[in-house]
């Protein structure tokens, strides 16, 4: 029997002999499958959220009053700002900044006392406070992030969005810290002398962007709090009876000589004049040695 192409399953075309190539599309029930791939990356917690939250942990660990190993600040509020939490110490009165923490006891060598125990509820009024403050933050971020997406949404109009656009960036997907594949260039020039082309190409490689919060925890690392150190507990005094006939005499320094000014003008001009003889000897004797050569 005669066989066309669409008889038999044997074909007289060139383009039906090509096996046909079947691309191996992934269904929604696999995508759905692995875990944790469909959830969204939370977004990265800011500085002021990362101190609140430390401050909160601390404060639940903390049973009872221990020193700070950095050694506390005794600026008294001079160089760092008043501390929003323990702004006194209740028992020997230091004034203390905000790189005091209140889960420590007092800073002083001669106080030690517990910073929070003026009030039986001073802790849990403190905690309270702080978890209020922790939601309004969080609260004022999230909003900020949605009026960042709103405004990128609007900017973008009646378009769609693609992968990778403006509005994905604004909302911290992950594609927009993905490293840009390098660009290439082509430069078209004419030689004035030989009257050709010459075509140059340059390739471009773009840094990848990073996100924020590594930019946020490279400035918390290279931020150096300069402390001040608590005073010295010897007081420097002036040993001995003081002479009624010198009342003003230095008695920390020791022994001062007097040197009078007719004497130190002598010193001087001998100094001077010897100066002078060396360096005229100097010249004699290099003049000597060019002659004889």
């Amino acid at each position: 029997m005669y066989k066309t192409a669409w008889t038999g399953s044997a074909s007289s075309l060139p383009s039906d002999r090509i096996k046909p190539s079947y691309s191996n599309t992934s269904t929604p029930r696999n995508q759905g499958k692995g875990k944790g791939k469909g959830r969204e990356t939370p977004p990265p917690k800011s500085k002021q959220v990362r101190e609140i939250e430390s401050l909160l942990n601390a404060l639940r660990a903390s049973n009872a009053p221990i020193r700070d190993p950095k050694g506390g600040c005794f600026c008294q509020a001079r160089e760092h700002a008043l501390s929003p939490y323990t702004p006194i110490c209740r028992s020997c009165g230091l004034i203390l900044c905000i790189l005091n923490s209140p889960q420590y006891c007092c800073p002083s060598r001669t106080c030690l006392s517990s910073l929070l125990s003026y009030s039986p509820h001073a802790k849990e009024s403190l905690l309270h406070q702080l978890e209020s403050r922790l939601s309004e933050t969080l609260a004022k971020e999230a909003a900020e992030r949605e009026r960042v997406i709103e405004e990128a949404k609007r900017e973008t109009g009646a378009f769609p969005s693609l992968p990778g656009s403006s509005l994905s960036s604004a909302s911290g997907s992950p594609a927009s810290t993905r490293p840009s594949t390098p660009q290439q260039h082509k430069v078209l020039s004419l030689n004035s002398k030989t009257k050709r082309v010459i075509v140059t190409t340059t390739t471009t490689t773009m840094k990848p962007s990073r996100p924020n919060n590594e930019k946020e925890n490279e400035g918390d690392l290279e931020e150096e709090v300069l402390r001040v150190p608590p005073p010295p507990s010897q007081v420097t005094f002036a040993k001995g009876k003081p002479d009624p006939s010198r009342p003003w005499k230095n008695y920390r320094d020791g022994s001062v000589k007097y040197v009078s000014a007719a004497k130190e003008k002598a010193k001087k001009k001998e100094e001077r004049k010897q100066n002078k003889k060396a360096k005229g000897k100097e010249r004699a004797d290099g003049g000597n040695e060019v002659q004889g050569s």
